[in-house]
């Protein structure tokens, strides 16, 4: 059995965002992410896909800060770290164009989009979501290949 790290971090905390993490249909966090940090770990299967999901919502202007009408900070999530065992596969999934996604509306201003993500921070309401499968060598190899 493999194990599963991820650490997450939040950008202005004090103006704290609905959190909820899954992976496949467990949820491993569902919070008012009022903690600058949070590290979460899961037991993998070594014969099973996986789909890890970052859900953020109840964004509002509340959480932007704007100075002579300039965006200065805003709520957000930060992926810090994910791993599988001693396999650091955040950076790998950034530069795949099918591992991540990102489903959102801009925070109301735009119809649903899903997009292609390549980034670590997440700060529009939406769902992010990362694909992968045991074992994670088999998936790393097809996935450097393609």
């Amino acid at each position: 059995m493999s194990k599963l790290h991820l650490d997450l971090s939040t950008e202005l905390y004090h103006t704290p965002l609905n959190l909820k993490v899954l992976l496949n249909d467990d949820v491993l966090l569902s919070t008012v992410a009022s903690e600058n940090e949070y590290n979460l770990t899961a037991d993998l299967d070594n014969k099973t896909e996986y789909c890890l999901r970052i859900v953020i919502d109840g964004k509002t202007n509340q959480h932007s800060k704007v100075e002579q009408n300039k965006m200065v900070s805003s709520a957000q999530i930060i992926l810090e770290k994910l791993m599988i065992d001693t396999i650091d596969i955040k950076h790998i999934i950034q530069q795949s164009d099918k591992c991540m996604s990102y489903k959102h509306n801009t925070n109301n201003n735009t119809d649903e989009i899903v997009e292609e993500f390549y980034n670590d921070v997440f700060g529009y309401n939406g769902t992010v979501e990362i694909k992968f499968y045991m074992p994670i060598k088999d998936w790393f190899l097809e996935t450097i290949r393609s």
